[in-house]
């Protein structure tokens, strides 16, 4: 896969993730009852929001590949079946 098709992936997950949605929405909807009234301060803060999940998604990419590279295929399946179950547990927890 080229780098920019999994960027592109991550970008898409980035912006359909629920906190992200919920962040903007507030912005969007909260509209001049919080403390972001100019428009500077509500540039600001999608500046910040995206540096903040450009710079964490950058992370996830990068500690991903390097285990990648590192861990034979039986790591790296108990790894994705450790991080998937984790993911089912908080979404439970979250439903509950």
């Amino acid at each position: 896969r080229a780098p920019i098709q999994t960027y592109a992936q991550f970008l898409a997950r980035t912006l359909l993730n629920p906190m992200t949605i919920a962040y903007f929405a507030a912005l969007i909807l909260g509209n001049g009852t919080g403390t972001l009234v100019t428009p500077a301060d509500r540039a600001a803060f999608v500046a910040g929001a995206v540096l903040a999940s450009l710079s964490w998604q950058s992370l996830l990419a990068a500690t991903g590949a390097l285990a990648h590279k590192r861990f034979s295929p039986r790591a790296q399946r108990a790894t994705s079946v450790i991080g998937n179950l984790v993911i089912l547990v908080l979404g439970v927890r979250f439903l509950v």
